[in-house]
């Protein structure tokens, strides 16, 4: 255990002196924070709107429709929205027609919007219901302003500004607090608004691991470099086990990792508004992480011959774990067996520990042990025959 100690102290001071390896550490950390910037996915529902109405009817009629939370309206021109639509960056788009203020002035609202919609849009009805339910609210002011002007006027008798904009009032009074049915719109959103904050915890943490891999990996041209100088003739005349300079080696970069890990969950914390305890909690996971992670270093670059390979196979690896691993998007439904077989990367665990509120802790450890003694059995084997070769 005193050689692990020793041999972990001198590789933690060599690593710490490579100011690449913290390059892409500090790199890592930065890319961890994004979700803090990102709207909730599903939270607004993007809706153009095409303006053709030049009357204040028209205005109107935007502002109302801005008025709704759950919608992120968007006035733009006509080819623009419907590009838009076409590529998927629009639920829906309205179109206000040139004849929509002259027409509800009359007290009309037949033909005054037009309602284009994706097929792959699931909330198509709760969208034309909010159009709908606003342009008859501007109908229903405008007809009720006519038909009391001409029923005063029967009796000869003028309505004044002053009676016009009370009776609107009057009637928006009742129309929005003395209805018998009154309808909430319910948008699904992918999470509670109170376990936001700690999805943002669990996005940041998976996006640092996806990325600070690449740290180790590309950090592990000491093992190449060990063979090399025959490091390991030298470790067997001072008594020392192959497997416990492998093991002080390989500890120093993953408690470099490690320290990024904890940057990112404090920064994340800090920011987020999450209680450090339960930022910190993340740390688990990501010590269960790395360690599989370094124990499948460990496997793969036994058989890498020169700087070069490992350079070339650095971001293989850490491109097939981020993928496969849902760390950064959700596999496609046809990719089901890719899936399964992703269940031997360590990302795969981690993604599945955090999102699941540590259920699968123990299955993380095993993966951990299983590539830490898969690494340790093959590097010792590989520095072996080196010697003996």
């Amino acid at each position: 255990m005193n050689w692990i100690l020793k041999t972990f102290i001198l590789r933690f001071r060599l690593c710490a002196r490579r100011p690449f390896f913290w390059v892409f550490i500090l790199i890592a950390v930065a890319l961890a924070m994004t979700p803090l910037f990102q709207e909730p996915a599903g939270s607004k529902l993007a809706v153009g709107v095409v303006l053709e109405d030049q009357g204040s009817q028209g205005r109107e009629l935007v502002r109302l429709l801005q008025g709704h939370r759950e919608y992120d309206i968007l006035v733009l021109p006509r080819e623009t929205a419907l590009d838009r639509l076409k590529a998927g960056k629009l639920e829906a788009v309205f179109v206000v027609k040139e004849n929509f203020s002259r027409q509800i002035e009359r007290g009309e609202f037949a033909n005054t919007v037009a309602m284009y919609t994706s097929p792959a849009s699931s909330a198509a009805a709760s969208i034309s219901e909010a159009l709908i339910t606003n342009t008859l609210d501007l109908w229903i002011e405008k007809d009720a302003v006519i038909e009391t002007r001409a029923i005063m006027s029967d009796w000869g008798l003028s309505l004044s500004e002053e009676e016009i904009a009370a009776l609107r009032d009057e009637i928006r009074t009742v129309y929005y607090n003395s209805s018998f049915v009154v309808v909430n719109t319910y948008m699904p959103l992918p999470q509670k608004a109170a376990e936001r904050p700690y999805q943002v915890l669990v996005d940041s943490v998976c996006i640092y691991a996806a990325f600070s891999i690449f740290a180790l990996f590309i950090g592990a041209t000491w093992m190449i470099e060990n063979r090399k100088l025959a490091l390991g003739l030298r470790f067997a005349h001072m008594g020392i086990k192959p497997w416990q300079g492998i093991l002080g080696d390989i500890l120093a970069p993953m408690s470099m990792c490690l320290l990024g890990g904890l940057l990112a969950v404090i920064t994340c914390s800090a920011i987020g508004g999450i209680p450090l305890l339960v930022g910190l909690g993340a740390l688990i996971p990501l010590l269960l992480y790395f360690t599989a992670g370094a124990g499948m270093l460990l496997a793969v670059t036994a058989f890498v011959q020169n700087n070069m390979q490992l350079m070339l196979l650095a971001p293989v690896l850490t491109l097939i774990n981020a993928s496969l691993s849902g760390m950064l998007f959700k596999l496609p439904d046809w990719a089901a067996l890719l899936e399964y077989g992703s269940m031997i990367l360590p990302g795969r665990w981690l993604w599945l520990g955090t999102n699941t509120g540590g259920g699968p802790l123990l299955g993380m450890a095993v993966c951990a042990a299983a590539w830490m003694s898969a690494g340790l059995l093959v590097s010792a084997w590989r520095n072996r025959a080196a010697l003996i070769s």
